[in-house]
């Protein structure tokens, strides 16, 4: 990636645009060795902004330059000789392309010799024009483009190609790097989707495992790598993601027996704790509307709007369902939805990074509950168990005189199937809606102990 500043000169105060032309583009451009344009700002910001409309027109125009006639197909030669026979497969006709461009880049971006590129997937789109008025189709044009460019910089081009294009965190950004990095290094042969079989990812996984990583760990790698393979097949670049099905299996059985909801005093003590700010967001999330883990992380700023969160899909699909925002999650909502990243409201724990939102909640807990018994290394109580404190309150307001609610108001809130086939077939949505939203804001927070409170005959204060 270009640092800021690059091709950038400051002339008399104001910004303006340099670069290098190639010596087998000088003639076209009268001899010059470096064009200059000035950008008309003082400000640097909107200079680098501006600045990539001219290099992309000086780009292509070098393109056209150092490529002439070995593009253009003889009826276009205007009675020359093409030096580019239409006779050439179309891996020749694109390696010619290639190494016509390959010195002028090195000239014009600084590559190395050895890995120009990076710098030549600029020039792409030029080339792809050129080559197609040619003959060549987009089918042809990939597979010879990529065979030419060499093995392990095909998916390296690529990868810095989805970096411009994606919308996503600067953490999952760094993930799928990471990851093809490290395939790259194992990948003898070099890296391309060419030489990338089934059989291949299944052992680069086999090698992962005999190497003594984790099997979650693992999980996690290989579902990064198999969601920059589905990018790719989405712009042609192959036809099957190799990655899919290859995470090993995993038997987890998670020990829920000794977990229990927080207590009140538990759930103020955290919120007061020095932590992570997306943990307490995620874990009081949790506290006001009975999210699951994954539940929350998925979460987006369109599934935040009229007082309701929607959730899409879950762990059963009874999980999609709507929960009315307690008052007290307003403020937390609205800040998540104005810093939200690609539209997503926890940018920290999305994709494959769940693990890290239950470590970092595992952390606050330590943090804000260092008396707490534990059975060996294992906690009483997690982020579910703030899903646990929510059921609970709906659950104690089952019990309270003139009730609005009943227990299939709890299934609902709570994701789970309805047992009663007659009320959830015939019930009225409206209804169930009133029902729901009782249910929350009836939840007292900061929560309160009712218990004291009904020993001292003293009535709670109203949500």
């Amino acid at each position: 990636m270009k640092k800021r500043g690059a091709h950038l000169q400051l002339h008399n105060g104001v910004w303006r645009v340099a670069l290098r032309v190639p010596k087998a583009a000088q003639a076209t451009f009268g001899g010059k060795t470096i064009l200059r344009k000035g950008l008309g700002t003082k400000d640097f910001d909107e200079a680098e902004v501006r600045k990539l409309a001219v290099l992309a027109d000086w780009k292509r125009a070098f393109a056209n330059a150092v490529l002439g006639k070995p593009l253009r197909p003889p009826q276009e030669a205007a009675g020359e000789t093409s030096t580019w026979p239409m006779t050439l497969s179309p891996q020749e006709r694109v390696a010619a392309v290639y190494e016509a461009l390959k010195g002028a880049v090195i000239e014009i971006e600084g590559a190395s010799e050895e890995e120009p590129w990076a710098a030549v997937e600029d020039y792409r789109e030029a080339v792809f024009e050129q080559a197609q008025r040619a003959g060549m189709d987009e089918r042809q044009l990939q597979q010879a483009w990529g065979a030419v460019a060499g093995n392990r910089t095909l998916t390296e081009a690529a990868l810095a190609r989805w970096e411009r294009e994606a919308v996503v965190s600067d953490g999952v950004k760094a993930m799928w790097r990471r990851e093809v990095k490290r395939l790259s290094d194992w990948h003898a042969d070099g890296l391309a989707f060419e030489t990338m079989s089934r059989r291949r990812a299944g052992e680069y996984i086999d090698h992962l495992i005999t190497g003594g990583a984790n099997k979650v760990t693992i999980g996690n790698r290989q579902r990064a790598l198999s969601a920059f393979w589905n990018w790719s097949i989405k712009r042609g670049l192959t036809e099957i993601n190799v990655w899919s099905g290859q995470a090993p299996s995993v038997k987890r059985e998670r020990d829920t027996s000794g977990k229990r909801p927080l207590t009140h005093e538990e759930t103020v003590a955290l919120m007061k704790a020095e932590g992570k700010p997306a943990a307490k967001d995620a874990l009081l999330v949790a506290l006001l509307s009975g999210l699951r883990r994954g539940e929350i992380a998925a979460l987006k700023s369109e599934d935040v709007g009229g007082g309701w969160i929607t959730v899409r899909k879950g762990k059963t699909a009874s999980a999609a369902r709507r929960v009315p925002v307690h008052p007290a999650l307003k403020e937390t909502i609205e800040r998540r939805v104005g810093k939200a990243q690609a539209g997503v409201l926890f940018p920290e724990y999305a994709a494959t990074r769940l693990d890290r939102l239950s470590k970092d909640v595992a952390a606050l807990i330590d943090a804000a509950l260092p008396d707490l018994q534990r059975q060996g290394r294992q906690a009483p109580v997690d982020l579910h168990s703030g899903r646990r404190w929510f059921a609970a309150r709906i659950v104690e307001g089952l019990e309270r005189p003139g009730c609005q609610y009943s227990s299939v108001t709890l299934d609902k809130l709570m994701g789970h199937r309805t047992v009663n086939l007659a009320v959830q077939t015939y019930g009225q949505q409206a209804g169930r809606e009133e029902a729901m939203k009782a249910a929350v804001e009836g939840i007292a927070w900061p929560p309160v102990n009712r218990a004291l409170l009904a020993d001292a005959d003293v009535e709670p204060a109203e949500p």
